[in-house]
């Protein structure tokens, strides 16, 4: 009879122990989730806010490059014509027929509109590129 009480309690002592060590580990790990938990909203939150700030960004850099691209095309609607370097000038003149193929004022009025896009846009994405690696992450 004894040895039946021994073993009994050792059973009984084994389980106490068992239960103490579960319900210890339980609350630590309800207490890393919700640990991670917080951790991973103030994540979401800041990435939110990151998004925001980005997305205001590029709005402001397109809106502008698409204003500075209206203004290129109308500056250098250069069909048959001649840009006219000085915006006070007034009106400007027509591009005389050229001679037999060695010029063609239409090719270099395209190439002028087409350097002056690619410049914008050059400009318009360095300034975007400046503005996102300005903002703290």
């Amino acid at each position: 009879m004894l040895l039946y009480a021994k073993i009994a309690a050792a059973v009984i002592a084994l389980g106490i122990a068992y239960w103490q060590g579960y319900s210890t580990m339980k609350d630590k790990h309800l207490l890393f989730v919700a640990e991670v938990k917080a951790v991973g909203e103030a994540q979401e939150a800041a990435n939110r806010s990151a998004v925001e700030i980005a997305e205001v960004i590029t709005e402001s850099v397109k809106e502008n490059y698409e204003n500075q691209i209206a203004s290129l095309r109308t500056k250098y609607n250069s069909v048959g014509r001649v840009c006219d370097i000085n915006p006070n000038s007034g009106k400007v003149s027509a591009v005389p027929k050229p001679t037999s193929g060695t010029y063609d004022p239409t090719t270099d009025s395209k190439l002028i509109v087409n350097c002056a896009e690619t410049t914008a846009q050059l400009e318009a994405l360095q300034k975007w590129v400046k503005k996102q690696s300005e903002v703290k992450r």
